[in-house]
């Protein structure tokens, strides 16, 4: 049986470790990308900075008043800092579940996707709620340009800086000496993987509406329509991991565009191996299975064999304190049958683009829409907002509130549209513009 990882000397003096779905060629460097799940001669590889999983009373509460005070925004404040869009961070807001629907559908746990903005200081999501859970990765990785690249290499064994176990440095950085957020792979650190992708059509299979549901925002007042798509998954996840979930198709021109469009998606875990979509947007749905844990909490802990390549099955990396002939299903940290994201393609959005239709940078050849990365600066109050597949300014209120036109904007939304293009809306009405950029994942049907 063909193995489907390979540590061999790269071209450029260190070493590589490549890694492949099961019947490939790990040594094929021509190999289509939606194949490989991971290479240490990659750029711009996701690197775990923080993660967690935080009781929203426990977090800190943000307040940002907008456009001269016509608007507010109420958000969660995560302490991570930075220089600007160098953060791209995932977050969502979590309950154990629950019922839809009047108690008609129940579900075993849900997620919202929330709105992501950066300040120099500061990371702001919404909606802000004191009585669901907080989950989040913050990521170490450039999303607007290629990173230097350059002789990788592999460290295994007792580190001068760190301790017993694995550390493989991004390239062109020695994994002796360098930081735990250039290191691609290590034990020291969580990782971040995906393990299953899905999309849908636009056709959905049930309505839900906001009345009640669980993870809009607290000031929205009527109740709305919003489409659901059931999926039926590949995996099987008891743990009913986070799920990466954007909308594919938007339409401006709709006139609720302001109420309807103001939300990212919601999952609700229906069972181990189904979940179901909802959306307020146009179009279908693209979907990601997290493959990690967001509660995890790197440290030190027994030494145990971590580490193990088994023949026809992989490489896989386990938790710590976890001894691989011992470990279940969920206590890996890196497995080589899912695939670790990293940016492949990067293209700006300039300044007052208008709304249209644009190309995505260095999308696939084949296969579905892939996923991407969207940053935006929108003004100085909100700076950096940021979402993956999709970016929308969300959770800002007017302070007059007329009927059901509460919300203030959208002043952009960008969404993931076809295999090689996104949809972009930028709002006339607010003059002070924006720009930013995309870029492209390696993620996509691996």
């Amino acid at each position: 049986m063909a193995e489907s990882f390979a540590t061999f000397r790269d071209s450029s003096g260190g070493m590589r470790l490549r890694s492949v779905k099961a019947g490939n060629d790990p040594r094929n460097l021509a190999l289509d990308r939606r194949l490989v799940t991971f290479d240490s001669k990659w750029t711009n590889s996701f690197r775990v900075r923080a993660n967690g999983v935080v009781s929203g009373a426990a977090l800190g509460a943000g307040y940002t008043t907008m456009s001269g005070g016509v608007a507010y925004r109420q958000s969660k404040v995560l302490p991570f800092g930075g220089s600007g869009p160098d953060r791209p961070t995932l977050a969502w807001q979590r309950n154990n579940g629950g019922a839809l629907n009047g108690g008609a559908l129940g579900y075993a746990r849900g997620y919202g996707v929330c709105g992501v903005s950066m300040t120099g200081s500061q990371i702001h999501i919404s909606p802000a709620r004191n009585t669901v859970d907080y989950v989040y990765y913050v990521f170490t990785v450039n999303p607007q340009t290629e990173e230097a690249s350059g002789a990788g290499g592999i460290f295994l064994g007792r580190h001068p800086l760190y301790g017993t176990g694995l550390y493989i440095g991004r390239p062109g950085v020695d994994p002796r000496s360098a930081s735990l957020d250039d290191m691609m792979l290590t034990t020291q650190r969580n990782h971040f993987q995906i393990a299953e992708t899905a999309q849908t059509s636009s056709a959905h299979d049930t309505v839900v509406t906001d009345d009640p549901f669980p993870f809009t925002g607290p000031n929205q007042s009527s109740p709305h329509s919003r489409r659901g798509f059931t999926i039926n998954l590949n995996g099987w996840y008891p743990d009913y991991p986070p799920v990466i979930a954007y909308s594919t198709d938007m339409d401006p021109s709709d006139p609720s565009f302001q109420v309807k469009y103001s939300h990212n998606c919601s999952v609700f875990w229906l069972s181990p191996n189904q979940i179901l979509v909802v959306t307020s947007l146009s179009g279908g749905v693209r979907v990601g299975i997290v493959g990690s844990d967001p509660a995890y909490a790197p440290g030190t802990a027994a030494e145990v064999v971590r580490i193990a390549k088994v023949r026809g099955q992989g490489y896989f990396v386990t938790k710590k304190g976890i001894d691989f002939r011992f470990a279940g299903p969920n206590d890996f940290l890196f497995r080589s049958d899912r695939q670790t994201p990293r940016f492949t393609g990067f293209a700006p959005i300039i300044a007052g683009a208008p709304t249209g239709i644009y190309a995505l940078p260095n999308p696939p050849t084949t296969g579905g829409i892939p996923f991407s990365f969207f940053m935006a600066y929108w003004n100085p109050e909100t700076q950096w907002w940021c979402g993956c597949g999709m970016v929308l300014m969300q959770d800002a209120y007017r302070f007059t509130i007329s009927g059901t036109n509460y919300y203030f904007g959208p002043a952009v939304v960008a969404a993931n549209y076809t295999i090689n293009t996104f949809k972009l809306y930028n709002n006339p009405t607010f003059s002070s513009g924006f720009f930013g950029s995309v870029a492209t994942m390696n993620v996509s049907d691996f």
